[in-house]
């Protein structure tokens, strides 16, 4: 999860930000924050529209990269001795 904020450096404030894409698990707000838990990792083009106090409109296409990462477990690795050999089991969730 995250939060992104759009905004706005011309025009007249305040503005109402709006998208009609799809955004999976993810809200715009009118203020123009984007916040939410996506629900699956994707490649989104993602087309978000201003409106400012006098009705002026703008929009603008952006890409979003949602990721699933990978955690691996242990957390940290124990330590190893000099001249023996290293082994450990790395385990992976997600990605």
């Amino acid at each position: 999860s995250g939060t992104w904020t759009f905004s706005s450096s011309t025009g007249t404030a305040p503005y109402n930000f709006t998208t009609s894409s799809p955004l999976n698990g993810l809200t715009l707000y009118r203020n123009g924050t984007l916040s939410g838990q996506p629900t699956a990792a994707a490649v989104m083009s993602i087309t978000v529209n201003a409106q400012d106090a006098t009705g002026c409109t703008a929009s603008k296409t952006f890409t979003l990269v949602v990721c699933d990462l990978a955690f691996a477990t242990p957390a940290t690795l124990p330590s190893g001795s000099l001249g023996s050999p290293y082994n450990v089991t790395v385990l992976t969730t997600g990605g």
